[in-house]
């Protein structure tokens, strides 16, 4: 089931194109909403695919886990995919009256598509350690976000959130050690 790949690579080459277009907000504003309603489009089709009952498996490379990448699908997965998608596509149509052109030459869309990816993959997470791996992918787009205007309260939230976010990062890799150790 390959279409399972698309709920990270969308996101993921969508905001490598809003990287390579940042001198043109306009054009990014259109490919970051496009590519907002095609995750929307992509968790639909899962949801489908999910309704039937079975669980969705591809293992990437073909490689079974835990050597290899696993990613799972089941019918909450499924719902929680289409839930992050639809609110993924609000954001970006409301961003177009809210996020301005310096905004968007800061990456605002890029980032909100690496943190989308983050968020998915963290759904589709089909062992503990690619769980972990996709909440750092989230954690560091978040923190960015945060601290995203650059102001003192901006900056001052974003550096507590890294240290809560670190601790606890350190915590969740300590937990998975023993786990894989058992």
């Amino acid at each position: 089931m390959n279409a399972l790949l698309l709920v990270l690579l969308l996101p993921f080459f969508t905001a490598l194109l809003c990287l390579a277009l940042v001198q043109q907000p306009r054009m990014v504003r259109i490919i970051g909403t496009l590519g907002a309603a095609g995750q929307l489009g992509v968790a639909l089709f899962i949801m489908r695919a999910a309704s039937a009952g079975d669980l969705l498996v591809l293992h990437v490379g073909g490689w079974q886990a835990p050597f290899g990448i696993s990613i799972q699908v089941d019918m909450l997965s499924a719902l929680m995919l289409l839930v992050t998608a639809v609110i993924a596509l609000a954001v970006m149509v409301y961003s177009w009256g809210n996020i301005d052109a310096p905004l968007v030459r800061k990456h605002f869309y890029a980032l909100s598509h690496l943190l989308l990816m983050g968020v998915n993959g963290a759904f589709v997470a089909g062992d503990l350690f690619n769980l972990y791996v996709w909440f750092e992918v989230m954690l560091l787009a978040s923190f960015v976000l945060i601290s995203f205007e650059g102001g003192h309260a901006q900056l001052e939230g974003g550096v507590k959130y890294l240290v809560i976010n670190l601790i606890a990062s350190l915590l969740f890799l300590t937990g998975l050690g023993l786990i894989y150790g058992k």
